[in-house]
């Protein structure tokens, strides 16, 4: 009987991990890559309320000219390497999570 209930916590605790860890991976992708779309598949109808609420919207992303902190230096954001870099160590340490999960999974019914 003690068999039964100690694989019911090793699938619970790797299937947990893994859940936590895919959600932290959708919502980290989500926040990190842009959208592509095509606007194919989805059709929209613009209405004077739409069209003046784009113009509004709009209004709120026009860039702003200011100076650098630093004279002489210019910040254009991070570069791919440095973004590639970004992902692949946060896509190692959200796996851990998972790999954690198997691991408890081992020790719950190794004991």
């Amino acid at each position: 009987m003690t068999g039964g209930y100690r694989n019911l916590a090793a699938g619970l605790s790797v299937g947990l991990a893994c859940l936590a860890s895919g959600i932290g991976m959708a919502g980290f992708l989500a926040d990190s890559l842009p959208v592509v779309s095509t606007g194919a598949a989805t059709t929209t109808r613009t209405t004077a309320a739409t069209a003046e609420q784009e113009a509004c919207s709009n209004a709120a992303y026009e860039p702003q000219l200011h100076a650098p902190l630093i004279p002489g230096s210019r910040d254009d954001g991070p570069t791919e390497p440095e973004i590639i870099r970004r992902l692949i160590l946060n896509l190692i340490f959200l796996e851990a999570i998972g790999l954690y999960g198997l691991i408890a999974a081992l020790v719950l019914i190794g004991t």
